[in-house]
């Protein structure tokens, strides 16, 4: 009969000190994770291409959308059709905000990125702070890329290119950019309460739709629903609203709109993550 000999056994790794982790650490894992994962740079890249892309098309397509050639427009609506590449350039972002939450859903890698910060409301915040730069961003550049297109096809036709650039077109300009900063972190707020890609996606969709859809109904009816979409608000802010019209909102009101309209899914959000399991 022979003795048994115990075997040391190797100690367990020490688990990582998650009591510590703050909300820089959880910034730089965010942006870790955005710059590791190749779709969310080819996204922010498709975003750029197309808002430049969709400006040259909507510029050089005047005369057949709007049976009047360049030459003969207002060189200021010339310039305009180049920033609704503005637009593109958000309807993107909704798509990149939402898949930098959605797919460590999907792929169950959410669970390790609670684990390592337990306060996940601080995970919100980081994902939200790197995806709101991003957003404002790529929107200036689609701003400067729309401005230099319109200018560019104004030349060519033949008309005064400076008279294409206004106070209100600068105006126009600036204020668009507030469509891809309160649509891109509306998609990151939804799809950590739907707690997908595709919920984070419709949301904000939906909102943007829906203003066109109200605009059908009865004056009377319109006129209270269309104030309440984000998008009364942006075209406040960018002056394309109609004085008097239901989206002429007043700048105090329209900045308290998209505040709302940020701050409440927000919240909505973070007490998904903090009072439900992931």
């Amino acid at each position: 009969m022979t003795d048994q000999v115990d075997t040391p056994s190797r100690p367990a790794p020490p688990l990582p000190d998650t009591r510590r982790t703050t909300l820089r650490d959880a910034v730089r894992a965010e942006r870790t994770k955005y710059g590791s994962v190749r779709t969310l740079g080819r996204i922010t890249v498709v975003a750029v291409v197309l808002a430049s892309v969709l400006a040259i098309v909507f510029c050089i397509s005047i005369p057949v959308t709007r049976g009047t050639a360049i030459s003969a427009m207002k060189p200021q609506d010339v310039v305009s059709a180049g920033l609704l590449g503005i637009d593109v350039a958000a309807i993107v972002l909704v798509v990149l905000g939402a898949m930098f939450v959605g797919q460590e859903y999907s792929t169950g890698a959410i669970e390790q990125t609670f684990i390592i910060t337990p306060k996940r409301a601080r995970v919100l915040v980081a994902k939200t702070l790197i995806i709101g730069p991003i957003a404002f961003g790529v929107g200036v550049v689609a701003a400067v890329i729309g401005l230099a297109v319109g200018g560019v096809v104004l030349l060519v036709a033949g008309s005064d290119v400076a008279a294409g650039y206004t106070a209100a077109t600068f105006r126009l300009a600036a204020g668009s950019v507030a469509m891809p900063m309160v649509y891109a972190p509306l998609g990151v707020f939804a799809a950590f309460i739907f707690r997908s890609t595709s919920g984070g996606i419709l949301v904000p969709m939906t909102m943007g739709i829906l203003g066109g859809i109200f605009g059908w109904l009865p004056a009377s009816i319109a006129g209270w629903l269309i104030p309440l979409v984000p998008l009364a608000a942006v075209h406040t802010l960018s002056g394309a609203a109609q004085p008097g019209g239901p989206e002429d909102l007043g700048f105090g009101p329209a900045i308290v709109s998209l505040a709302l309209w940020l701050v409440v899914p927000y919240l909505i959000a973070r007490w998904r993550l903090t009072h439900k399991d992931a």
